[in-house]
């Protein structure tokens, strides 16, 4: 990686979360003899993220309601090559590294040859390196705290 950064690469992290509700202020350090939740806690269908975060400090998002898989997660490239070209011209190719974290269907066949045909430069990164992927910090950080303040209601009608 060091190598890469020092050729001037554009490195994009890409990994995926989840949300499964909308209040994350539940999640703290209380005094022992204080209860750590809040007393409604508002569930919805599970949303997905999968976040591209650059070392430019650009960020791409999608959002879906449906587990991430090989398929999910080929789509997502193929649209984010799709916007690449044309915010950046086809010489991204050339100036983009993308780092994924080497989760099955970051690596399987099908996703490989997608990169591929994309003409993606791709990088594996060691499989829980949380301390390395930006796009972890960008979870963390959208995760603190409350983004349906308005409380409007969600899950199946």
């Amino acid at each position: 990686m060091l190598k890469i950064y020092s050729d001037g690469a554009h490195v994009v992290n890409i990994d995926e979360s989840w949300v499964p509700v909308t209040d994350f202020r539940s999640h703290c350090w209380n005094r022992l003899s204080e209860n750590n939740s809040l007393p409604e806690q508002a569930m919805g269908h599970k949303v997905n993220l999968i976040c591209a975060v650059s070392s430019e400090g650009l960020v791409w998002l999608s959002q879906t309601q449906c587990n991430t898989d090989e398929n999910v997660m080929q789509m997502f490239l193929s649209k984010l090559a799709q916007v690449w070209t044309q915010q950046y011209g086809k010489g991204w190719r050339d100036r983009f590294v993308v780092l994924l974290d080497g989760a099955s269907y970051h690596r399987s066949i099908d996703t490989r040859k997608c990169i591929a045909y994309l003409g993606m430069r791709v990088v594996l990164s060691a499989p829980y390196s949380y301390q390395t992927a930006p796009a972890e910090l960008w979870f963390a950080h959208f995760k603190q705290g409350d983004f349906n303040e308005v409380k409007i209601k969600t899950g199946k009608r």
